[in-house]
Protein backbone atom coordinates (compact mmCIF):
# COMPACT_ATOMS: atom_id res chain seq x y z
CA UNK A 1 0.00 0.00 0.00
CA UNK A 2 1.54 3.38 -1.23
CA UNK A 3 1.13 6.12 1.30
CA UNK A 4 -1.59 8.09 -0.09
CA UNK A 5 -3.60 5.32 -1.76
CA UNK A 6 -7.42 5.50 -0.71
CA UNK A 7 -9.06 2.32 0.95
CA UNK A 8 -11.47 1.45 3.61
CA UNK A 9 -10.38 1.23 7.14
CA UNK A 10 -11.46 1.45 10.65
CA UNK A 11 -11.83 4.96 12.50
CA UNK A 12 -11.12 3.15 15.40
CA UNK A 13 -8.48 1.64 14.74
CA UNK A 14 -6.62 4.67 13.73
CA UNK A 15 -7.85 6.58 16.97
CA UNK A 16 -6.16 3.69 18.88
CA UNK A 17 -2.93 3.65 16.74
CA UNK A 18 -2.72 7.48 17.27
CA UNK A 19 -3.31 7.30 21.10
CA UNK A 20 -0.54 4.78 21.09
CA UNK A 21 1.95 6.88 18.99
CA UNK A 22 1.00 9.50 22.06
CA UNK A 23 1.01 7.14 24.68
CA UNK A 24 4.07 8.91 26.04
CA UNK A 25 3.32 12.71 25.75
CA UNK A 26 -0.07 11.48 27.34
CA UNK A 27 1.71 9.97 29.97
CA UNK A 28 4.00 12.71 31.10
CA UNK A 29 1.56 15.66 31.06
CA UNK A 30 -0.60 13.23 33.11
CA UNK A 31 -3.47 13.68 30.83
CA UNK A 32 -5.93 10.54 29.58
CA UNK A 33 -7.91 9.75 26.66
CA UNK A 34 -11.08 8.77 26.74
CA UNK A 35 -12.68 6.82 23.69
CA UNK A 36 -15.79 6.34 23.17
CA UNK A 37 -18.03 5.29 19.61
CA UNK A 38 -21.99 5.00 19.54
CA UNK A 39 -21.30 2.61 16.28
CA UNK A 40 -19.79 -0.77 15.89
CA UNK A 41 -16.74 -0.21 13.86
CA UNK A 42 -17.09 2.78 11.87
CA UNK A 43 -15.52 2.66 8.17
CA UNK A 44 -14.41 5.35 6.23
CA UNK A 45 -12.45 5.24 2.75
CA UNK A 46 -9.33 7.34 2.44
CA UNK A 47 -6.08 7.55 3.61
CA UNK A 48 -6.16 6.16 7.16
CA UNK A 49 -2.98 7.88 7.79
CA UNK A 50 -3.59 11.23 6.98
CA UNK A 51 -6.55 10.88 9.30
CA UNK A 52 -4.18 9.92 12.08
CA UNK A 53 -2.74 12.82 11.39
CA UNK A 54 -5.72 14.89 12.22
CA UNK A 55 -6.21 13.36 15.50
CA UNK A 56 -2.69 13.78 16.37
CA UNK A 57 -2.54 17.49 15.89
CA UNK A 58 -6.04 17.85 17.82
CA UNK A 59 -4.90 15.57 20.58
CA UNK A 60 -1.17 17.50 21.16
CA UNK A 61 -3.26 20.40 21.20
CA UNK A 62 -5.93 19.64 24.12
CA UNK A 63 -2.81 18.19 25.58
CA UNK A 64 -1.39 21.82 25.36
CA UNK A 65 -4.63 22.85 26.89
CA UNK A 66 -3.83 21.67 30.21
CA UNK A 67 -0.11 22.75 30.30
CA UNK A 68 0.31 25.26 33.26
CA UNK A 69 -3.62 25.14 33.80
CA UNK A 70 -5.32 23.94 36.76
CA UNK A 71 -1.98 21.96 37.82
CA UNK A 72 -1.59 20.29 34.24
CA UNK A 73 -3.22 17.52 33.23
CA UNK A 74 -6.37 16.04 31.98
CA UNK A 75 -9.20 14.36 30.31
CA UNK A 76 -9.19 14.28 26.47
CA UNK A 77 -12.87 12.52 25.19
CA UNK A 78 -12.78 11.35 21.28
CA UNK A 79 -16.61 10.39 20.71
CA UNK A 80 -17.45 9.05 17.32
CA UNK A 81 -21.10 8.98 16.53
CA UNK A 82 -22.97 8.27 12.77
CA UNK A 83 -25.87 9.18 11.34
CA UNK A 84 -27.64 10.55 7.90
CA UNK A 85 -24.65 9.32 6.21
CA UNK A 86 -22.13 11.11 8.00
CA UNK A 87 -19.61 10.24 10.38
CA UNK A 88 -18.84 12.50 13.30
CA UNK A 89 -16.10 12.83 15.37
CA UNK A 90 -15.58 14.64 18.52
CA UNK A 91 -12.74 15.39 20.21
CA UNK A 92 -13.11 17.63 23.85
CA UNK A 93 -11.20 18.93 26.27
CA UNK A 94 -11.50 21.09 29.52
CA UNK A 95 -8.64 22.97 29.48
CA UNK A 96 -7.62 26.48 28.90
CA UNK A 97 -10.10 27.05 26.19
CA UNK A 98 -9.54 29.77 23.29
CA UNK A 99 -10.04 32.87 23.42
CA UNK A 100 -13.58 34.47 21.90
CA UNK A 101 -11.04 36.95 19.25
CA UNK A 102 -8.93 34.37 18.53
CA UNK A 103 -11.58 31.81 17.07
CA UNK A 104 -12.10 33.51 13.78
CA UNK A 105 -8.74 32.83 12.98
CA UNK A 106 -8.09 29.57 14.33
CA UNK A 107 -7.65 27.26 10.83
CA UNK A 108 -5.38 30.15 9.79
CA UNK A 109 -2.04 29.20 8.41
CA UNK A 110 0.67 30.67 10.82
CA UNK A 111 -1.58 31.77 13.32
CA UNK A 112 -1.04 30.14 17.02
CA UNK A 113 -2.58 31.28 20.31
CA UNK A 114 1.09 29.51 22.31
CA UNK A 115 3.86 31.66 23.14
CA UNK A 116 6.86 32.47 20.52
CA UNK A 117 8.89 29.17 19.34
CA UNK A 118 6.10 26.72 20.95
CA UNK A 119 3.84 26.46 17.89
CA UNK A 120 4.02 26.69 14.42
CA UNK A 121 0.29 27.74 13.90
CA UNK A 122 0.32 24.98 11.06
CA UNK A 123 -0.97 21.70 12.78
CA UNK A 124 -5.15 23.11 12.74
CA UNK A 125 -4.76 24.78 9.57
CA UNK A 126 -3.61 21.18 8.07
CA UNK A 127 -5.81 19.16 10.02
CA UNK A 128 -8.43 21.01 8.43
CA UNK A 129 -7.45 21.30 5.03
CA UNK A 130 -7.12 17.02 4.82
CA UNK A 131 -10.56 16.71 6.62
CA UNK A 132 -11.96 18.99 3.25
CA UNK A 133 -9.67 18.11 0.75
CA UNK A 134 -9.22 14.46 1.56
CA UNK A 135 -12.15 13.06 3.07
CA UNK A 136 -14.94 16.01 1.78
CA UNK A 137 -15.78 16.89 5.35
CA UNK A 138 -15.80 19.57 8.30
CA UNK A 139 -13.83 20.86 10.25
CA UNK A 140 -15.39 23.19 13.31
CA UNK A 141 -14.31 24.01 16.79
CA UNK A 142 -16.30 25.42 20.01
CA UNK A 143 -14.53 27.15 22.36
CA UNK A 144 -14.98 29.09 26.11
CA UNK A 145 -12.03 30.10 27.71
CA UNK A 146 -11.50 28.64 31.30
CA UNK A 147 -13.61 25.50 30.01
CA UNK A 148 -11.99 24.10 27.21
CA UNK A 149 -12.44 23.47 23.62
CA UNK A 150 -14.11 20.85 21.70
CA UNK A 151 -13.23 20.14 17.73
CA UNK A 152 -16.09 18.56 15.61
CA UNK A 153 -15.13 16.73 12.31
CA UNK A 154 -17.78 15.82 10.04
CA UNK A 155 -17.42 13.22 6.96
CA UNK A 156 -19.37 11.93 4.92
CA UNK A 157 -18.94 7.91 5.42
CA UNK A 158 -18.96 7.74 1.25
CA UNK A 159 -15.79 9.42 0.63
CA UNK A 160 -16.75 11.80 -2.68
CA UNK A 161 -13.33 12.53 -2.37
CA UNK A 162 -11.27 9.11 -2.43
CA UNK A 163 -14.33 8.43 -5.12
CA UNK A 164 -13.20 11.00 -7.54
CA UNK A 165 -9.41 10.12 -7.17
CA UNK A 166 -9.66 6.16 -7.79
CA UNK A 167 -7.71 7.40 -11.07
CA UNK A 168 -5.51 9.64 -10.20
CA UNK A 169 -2.98 10.86 -6.89
CA UNK A 170 -4.24 12.61 -3.77
CA UNK A 171 -4.03 16.52 -3.96
CA UNK A 172 -1.41 17.22 -1.65
CA UNK A 173 -1.17 19.93 1.10
CA UNK A 174 0.88 22.72 0.56
CA UNK A 175 2.94 22.46 4.05
CA UNK A 176 6.78 22.55 4.61
CA UNK A 177 7.80 19.04 4.33
CA UNK A 178 5.71 18.33 1.56
CA UNK A 179 7.06 17.79 -2.11
CA UNK A 180 4.68 19.37 -3.94
CA UNK A 181 4.42 18.54 -8.21
CA UNK A 182 6.37 15.05 -7.35
CA UNK A 183 4.40 12.81 -9.29
CA UNK A 184 5.07 8.56 -9.95
CA UNK A 185 4.33 7.78 -13.44
CA UNK A 186 2.76 4.51 -14.70
CA UNK A 187 5.17 1.74 -15.04
CA UNK A 188 3.97 1.58 -18.60
CA UNK A 189 5.02 5.39 -19.48
CA UNK A 190 8.78 4.45 -17.57
CA UNK A 191 10.03 2.27 -20.21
Amino acid sequence: LQNGESRPFSVMQVIDDTGMLLSHRLRLSQCSLIVSCATPNPILSGDPGKLGQVFTNLIVNAIDAYQGYKDGGGEIFVHVSEGNGMLEIRVRDHGSGIPQEHIGRIFDEFFSTKPLGEGTGLGLSIARDIVMNFFGGSLSVSSQPGRGSEFCLRIPQENPVATNQTAKAPRPIHAPGNRVGATDSPASERR
